[in-house]
């Protein structure tokens, strides 16, 4: 089934005293501001259609990926919030995220803003957090979602170990928002996982995550220039010229 959903959502009265308190502000993808007393929000996507890979013959773990070989996704969301201010009060309008993007078996494709998936170890979706960084460096449902692209490949598993062995990856370039220390600064991430399931529910992962805040420039620091020979080095976690 093919899903598409509205959803609106409309938040009052959160400050308490001089600052909306922190479990109000925390995991709300940087919407909620300081002194947020009101808060509106209306969304729409279109998710892809998951299903349950494996377990295969041997009992190998399962895990979700798109249940058809070509699907598509896309949403947008909008947000106002109305912040008490010590100059007074001013409405705040934000664009949460604008994005789409396609898959072709464990192939795929998004572009836009959009909520990144926590896939850092020490910040499970299932448990929740209100750490504000999630124990991550760039990333945090925290901070407003950065416009970029990202190429993916799912959990594929390589034929010759009777599916056992399962490789996946991930490259994307990302522009933050917000003023910055490093003013027009980008992010580049390259991702890579060998995984091994020995039993249903039961496997061992070895990977690379790696994350590269560069370019832009600094009346300290000077520039860092955005030319196809530094972002190869930054890819290649060196040093940019």
């Amino acid at each position: 089934m093919n899903d598409f959903i509205v959803y609106a959502m409309l938040m009052g009265a959160l400050s308490s005293g001089d600052a909306t308190p922190f479990w109000a502000q925390a995991n709300q993808n940087g919407l909620v501001p300081q002194n947020c007393i009101a808060l509106a929000q209306v969304q729409a996507y279109k998710p892809l259609e998951l299903g349950l890979s494996g377990p295969n013959s041997v009992g190998t773990a399962a895990f979700a990926r798109p249940a058809k070989a070509f699907q598509w996704q896309a949403g947008a969301s909008f947000a106002g919030a109305l912040d008490n201010r010590p100059g007074g009060l001013k409405a705040l309008p934000m664009l949460d995220q604008l994005y789409a993007g396609i898959r072709w078996k464990v192939l795929g494709l998004d572009a836009g803003m959009m909520h990144r998936s926590r896939e850092f170890l020490g910040s499970d979706a299932a448990l929740g957090s209100l750490s504000v960084t999630e124990g991550h460096v760039v990333e945090s449902n925290n901070a407003r979602s950065m416009p970029g692209y990202s190429l993916v490949l799912e959990p594929w598993a390589v034929p010759f170990p009777k599916g056992h062995v399962h490789i996946s990856g991930l490259w994307g370039d990302y522009k933050p928002l917000g003023h910055r220390f490093m003013d027009g600064a980008l992010v580049h991430r390259l991702r890579g996982y060998l995984r091994y399931d020995i039993a249903a529910g039961f496997f061992v992962q070895l990977g690379l995550d790696h994350y590269a805040l560069w370019a832009g420039s600094n009346p300290e620091y000077g520039t860092i220039p955005v030319t196809l020979g530094n972002y190869f080095r930054i890819a290649t976690a060196r040093k940019g010229t």
